[in-house]
Formats: C-alpha cells, structure tokens, sequence
C-alpha cells in the first residue's frame, strides 16, 4: 500500500478552496468519522488503450446535524486518544525488516489517501499492472470543517498506462481516507501509524462490486486494420513495384 500526504502542490490553496464548499468550524458537537462516506465521482466508464484517467471522490459528512472538523495540531474532533495507535511499522537495517515501534510522543497529525495493492489498473507493491499510479492532492491536510450534511470533491490521482493496455476491465475497489498519526519514538525516530478514517468499500470486494462502489474503466481493444485495408495497402505495394523503372 502506498499513503500519500495532502500537505503537497495546492495545500496554500487549500482555505481558498475549501471556503465554497465547506462551513466554518461553528459547530458545537462533532460528527463521528463513521458519517464520512466516500464515494467515487463517474465510476464507470470506457477509455481508450493510451489514454491517462483522472480519479476523484466526493467526500460526505453524512450527519445531518453535525459538522466534522479535523486540525493538523489536534487531529479529529472528538476521537478519543485512546482510538489512536501506539506503535508504528518503522524500518529496521539491522534485521532488514519492519517492526512494530512504540509511540513516545505524539506532535501531529496529517490526513491522507492511500492507493493500494486491491486495484487490477496497477499494483505497485505486486510489480504487476499496465498503469502507473500518481497522487492527487486533496488540499484537506492544512485542516477543514466539512458542515452537516455537506460534500467535498477532491482528486484522488491519476493512472497514466504504460505503453498500449491489453482490452479489459480494470477497477480500484479500496481508496481509503486515513488520519496520519504522526511522533517519535523514545530514541528520537520519526514515526507515522495510520488510522482509517472511512473507505469507498467498507464490505467484501464481492458485495462492493454488486452494490457499484468501485472505480472502473472498460478499455476498448485497438481497433485491427480491416480486411479492404489490408487489399488496399497490398494494391497499393503491386502498384509501385509495377511502376519501378526498369
């Protein structure tokens, strides 16, 4: 699975554009993250074998009554510090695998996206598939107020194939919203843990392709020279080598 962080290219934009669609932090109660609902904005569709496919996902604070804020310096509010993880997977050289590192203290917090190995269009952590995967930028990291009942755009990424996709069907089925915990450990390491925040396919892969909730795209074949084509163009050869002169 790869994480990205929103805190990229538009996040000084973030409050400029946030401003039309979301409210601000005026709310006395805080919406519970179970009433985020990601959806994928036109999730089918059909596209050329050399054509790039822009993703983006509309976000939704499902609570009618109220708001959902998130800050970079206190994190979701209202999620009680005991939901928080209290270790990370960090790196270590020495035995050449990912441990469980415990928290020490924690100074903030990021949202993010994550593109994972669930998609058919490209699996980075598989070394398989014929598209390559790039962020988008959410411009939600800087912190927001997403009002009752209110919806938030934002794009997801971009899968740009590599080199002529083979006809077919292709899908993301999980395109989850994670809360970045983000501290260090008692020697000092840098630590990041991830918390889900909500996802686009809360069910078995079975049950999110019967009820519509993936991203999909249906590449069309390349069309094949036809049968009076092919005449032509071997007309066409008889001709010049008729007319070379002798």
């Amino acid at each position: 699975m790869f994480i990205s962080s929103t805190r990229q290219g538009r996040s000084a934009l973030a409050p400029l554009l946030l401003a039309c669609v979301l409210t601000s932090g005026s709310a006395l109660a805080q919406a519970p993250h179970s009433a985020l609902r990601l959806e994928f904005v036109q999730p089918t569709g059909t596209v050329s074998a050399t054509a790039s496919i822009s993703v983006s996902i509309r976000l939704t604070n499902t609570d009618a009554t109220q708001a959902f804020s998130f800050s970079p310096t206190t994190g979701v509010a209202g999620l009680p510090s005991s939901s928080l993880p209290t270790s990370a997977w960090a790196w270590n050289p020495s035995t050449s695998t990912y441990e469980a590192v415990a928290f020490d203290r924690v100074t903030g917090f990021d949202i993010g996206v994550s593109y994972a190995c669930s998609s058919t269009f490209s699996k980075p952590d598989c070394q398989q598939g014929p598209y390559a995967f790039t962020f988008g930028d959410t411009g939600l990291g800087g912190g927001f107020v997403l009002g009752a009942g209110q919806s938030y755009q934002y794009d997801y990424g971009v899968l740009s194939p590599l080199g002529v996709t083979p006809a077919g069907t292709y899908s993301i089925f999980s395109a989850p919203l994670v809360l970045k915990v983000l501290g260090f450990s008692a020697d000092n390491q840098p630590l990041t843990a991830l918390y889900e925040l909500s996802n686009t396919c809360q069910a078995s892969t079975a049950d999110c392709l019967a009820s519509g909730l993936v991203f999909s795209r249906t590449v069309s074949a390349v069309p094949e020279p036809t049968n009076a084509a092919l005449f032509g163009l071997g007309l066409a050869a008889v001709l010049a080598v008729r007319r070379r002169p002798r």
